[in-house]
């Protein structure tokens, strides 16, 4: 699934189609070398449904990606504690993805793993990438990193948190979190970072 944003200028070898991943594909089988997929998430029913078509439409010996980041914040010095804003909305997230059969679990429930190996894949390997959040790494990359992830994170808050009011089953609770109060915990905490799994 992708949007009409791509670039126009592409290597020859690129080309970009906007299409419905969790539908059943319209290419052939033993179309691609390559599948990618990320930033799907709260987006498919069925994942299991996806790797199978990516399995069906790949090449003999390609490749599937998977990138993935938990939606669970984690902190290394302090436990995140479910009453306050960042503990609130990790559990409407969870909610969301029970009530719309869209799972916000996917790192957490190790779906990629189960999938693609059900899908009929082979050789797995996985990385589990610990992303930080902030400016609170000494290490001086993984602090240029953490804040450009918490620049993105915290710059669409409030668009993630309202996502999960589309069929208005979160307004109460989302209007009971304080976007302002997720910022100033944000800033204020040392706060660990999430979990990306490859």
């Amino acid at each position: 699934m992708l949007s009409p944003i791509q670039p126009s200028w592409v290597p020859p070898n690129v080309a970009f189609e906007i299409d419905d991943a969790s539908q059943n594909w319209t290419w052939p089988d033993s179309t691609f070398d390559f599948v990618h997929i990320g930033v799907l998430t709260g987006c498919i029913h069925d994942l299991n449904h996806v790797y199978r078509e990516a399995y069906r439409c790949l090449n003999p010996g390609g490749w599937i990606e998977h990138q993935k980041a938990s939606c669970k914040w984690t902190s290394d010095t302090c436990g995140i504690p479910p009453e306050r804003p960042i503990g609130q909305a990790i559990q409407l997230f969870s909610e969301a993805g029970k009530k719309t059969g869209r799972t916000f679990r996917v790192v957490e429930d190790d779906i990629q793993r189960n999938g693609m190996e059900q899908a009929g894949f082979v050789g797995l390997t996985s990385k589990d990438i610990k992303i930080p959040l902030g400016g609170w790494p000494e290490d001086p990359q993984e602090k240029q990193l953490g804040l450009l992830c918490s620049e993105a994170l915290l710059g669409d808050i409030e668009g993630q948190l309202a996502n999960l009011n589309c069929c208005n089953v979160f307004f109460d609770r989302y209007m009971l979190i304080s976007v302002k109060a997720i910022r100033s915990m944000f800033v204020r905490q040392s706060m660990g970072g999430l979990r990306m799994k490859l």
